[in-house]
């Protein structure tokens, strides 16, 4: 089975070394695993000044974020330095020549919280990714592929 784009736009909570980066990129997903590519980050932080106080806040921002870096919670390589057949499987979304991707093990994921206000979740370990706008054809078949819907009770007292 080829992955499946689940989302373009992703966060991670739970890893301090990303806390508060919204990236853009791709989350796919298959029976083996979950696959991410991360193309570029923004951070929360300049949202929230350009819509308080405009251009200026926005551009106040991102004067004091523009060398500010993240860590990423799994370990990932450059997009451009895999195998053109490994490449071929992830067309959605058009990577940029920075673009890395991170590949999590199914064995890793830990199961998945559906919420209508919260929305889309995969944890994985102490790391949740939330998946921005998830395509609901491609969510509603995670049991199908053998991912573990978990209660939110159950990942609060885990926690």
């Amino acid at each position: 089975m080829e992955p499946q784009l689940l989302a373009k736009s992703f966060k991670y909570t739970g890893h301090p070394g990303c806390k508060g980066a919204l990236f853009t990129g791709a989350v796919y997903i298959d029976d083996e695993g979950i696959y991410v590519l991360h193309n570029r980050f923004t951070w929360e932080s300049g949202n929230t000044a350009w819509a308080t106080f405009g251009a200026l806040g926005a551009l106040i921002n991102y004067l004091c974020t523009r060398k500010k870096t993240v860590d990423y919670p799994f370990s990932s390589s450059p997009f451009a330095d895999l195998p053109e057949e490994v490449q071929a499987r992830f067309t959605a979304v058009t990577p940029s020549r920075t673009a890395t991707l991170a590949i999590i093990p199914k064995e890793s994921v830990t199961g998945y919280l559906k919420s209508f206000m919260k929305g889309a979740r995969i944890l994985v370990g102490d790391v949740t990714l939330w998946a921005m706008g998830a395509k609901k054809d491609v969510w509603e078949r995670l049991s199908e592929m053998g991912y573990m819907e978990r209660a939110e009770q159950d990942a609060a007292a885990e926690a």
